[in-house]
């Protein structure tokens, strides 16, 4: 189960407050998702800083509950400059042991969620906030006229140790600029299956990483602009 979460919206019902707070949030979405499946948060990074990144120590830009979840024992880290996620469940040592070659293709994460067919959940955000859309993209690779691969190369401390690390991502094209649009994809995502609940105000969903494949991979095929539009929407 692949958790893409905002805190705030949560935060925002909770009357008082305790300093745990994130922490039993956290714990209840431990607990639901049960110690027989894998749980991943995602903790993506800005990449390399002076050719190293940090692990151990740097945290994700992306929230509080991964945060806390990255620092729970007996979670794992899994390795990339860009888009690691902490891991904790069954499979984390084996997700934990992949190289991100292609950090968005084969061999690593994302390849893995599709052969497992993942639970991709969000809890406060919208489904579109769902990093595996990227994945979609590199299956449609070849026909992307706005990235191109681009390989990064360098030191990578984990765990206490340091080694080699290369990936290679696709990156958008800066000239003229482009960015992701991700705005169809909600709509889309009804159409496949999307679970929708409404709770005091925050919105959680759930689809299938399989679905979420049916259903934009065949469309970014017949047009390769569907989830990207130049910076200035021209």
């Amino acid at each position: 189960m692949v958790v893409y979460s905002a805190l705030w919206p949560i935060l925002r019902i909770l009357s008082p407050r305790k300093p745990d707070t994130v922490e039993r949030i956290l714990e209840t979405i431990i607990d639901a998702v049960g110690s027989g499946r894998t749980l991943l948060m995602p903790t993506f990074t800005d990449g390399f800083r002076d050719g190293v990144i940090d692990l151990d120590n740097e945290a994700g830009w992306t929230g509080a509950l991964p945060e806390a979840l990255r620092k729970r024992g007996g979670a794992r880290r899994t390795a990339s400059a860009f888009f690691s996620f902490a891991v904790l469940g069954p499979d984390a040592d084996d997700l934990a042991a992949l190289r991100p070659r292609e950090s968005w293709g084969e061999h690593f994460l994302y390849a893995w969620m599709e052969e497992r067919n993942a639970h991709m959940v969000t809890l406060g955000v919208p489904a579109a906030t769902c990093s595996f859309i990227h994945h979609v993209e590199w299956i449609q690779r070849s026909l992307l006229p706005y990235r191109s691969p681009k390989t990064f190369k360098g030191r990578m401390i984990r765990d206490g140790r340091e080694e080699t690390l290369e990936e290679t991502l696709l990156v958008r094209q800066l000239d003229p600029e482009i960015i992701n649009d991700f705005t169809p994809v909600e709509p889309l995502f009804e159409a496949a299956g999307l679970e929708r609940m409404v709770l005091d105000g925050v919105e959680m969903t759930e689809l299938g990483a399989a679905a979420m494949i049916r259903s934009l991979s065949p469309l970014v095929e017949e047009d390769p602009w569907l989830l990207a539009k130049p910076a200035d929407g021209q």
